[in-house]
């Protein structure tokens, strides 16, 4: 049995319990995820602009996406799966090194499904932050 130390970059998903995390389970067959910060804006464009729109950064937001392989019996996936069916909030931690975490509490918004006969079927899901990270130093995670 393999010991995998720190679970850099895996992401792993909770249900919500009430406001606050349950058991976190990686998500299984992953290929690849992205975090994307991002900034919304508000347009404040007058008249004397040139006919250019003028705007200003107000509230962030973030996204995850996930791209990973399909398996059915996965309770990873299936948590991320029942957060958008059922349109219920998920926490989602990701370990970006053997020390820093990021913990958010999201809502599914995508589980688009890539059907491929000469290929495993890929999932590119999307998790819509709720609210701001938590970022922080944390212990690693060693997983028998």
């Amino acid at each position: 049995m393999a010991i995998e130390v720190g679970y850099a970059g895996k992401v792993q998903v909770a249900s919500d319990t009430s406001g606050t995390a349950g058991t976190f389970t990686v998500v299984g067959g992953q290929a690849e995820g992205n975090i994307t910060p991002k900034a919304n804006t508000a347009d404040i464009t007058q008249t004397n602009t040139a006919g250019y729109e003028q705007r200003i950064p107000t509230t962030l937001d973030a996204d995850l996406s996930l791209s990973f392989f399909y398996i059915p019996s996965d309770a990873g996936q299936a948590i991320i799966l029942s957060s958008l069916t059922n349109r219920t909030p998920m926490w989602f931690k990701v370990y970006r090194d053997a020390t820093n975490v990021s913990i958010a509490y999201c809502y599914a918004t995508e589980f688009p499904t890539k059907i491929d006969p000469k290929n495993p079927v890929k999932v590119d899901a999307k998790l819509m932050f709720n609210g701001s990270p938590t970022v922080s130093p944390a212990t690693p995670l060693t997983i028998a």
